[in-house]
């Protein structure tokens, strides 16, 4: 768990520093009213969704049972 919270930190460090160059582009817009979404707008509005969750690379997949016996060295 611990090296998915790490990417994950990581990850979000990562758009976090996106989003914050981001955000002045964007509020320096000036779109007419009901216009579609601008490119900036929308890569804006993609990192902020991608930053509300976990780094989409990584994950735990299953857990690995304790093992009830030593593996080594083999009793024949």
């Amino acid at each position: 768990d611990s090296v998915v919270e790490d990417r994950t930190q990581k990850f979000h460090d990562q758009v976090d520093t996106r989003i914050k160059a981001l955000k002045p582009q964007v509020a320096a817009l000036r779109e007419p009213p009901g216009s579609p979404p601008s490119t900036l707008q929308t890569q804006l509005s993609e990192l902020e969704t991608v930053r509300a969750g976990n780094d989409p690379t990584m994950r735990v997949d299953t857990r690995a049972d304790k093992p009830t016996a030593p593996a080594w060295p083999k009793r024949t």
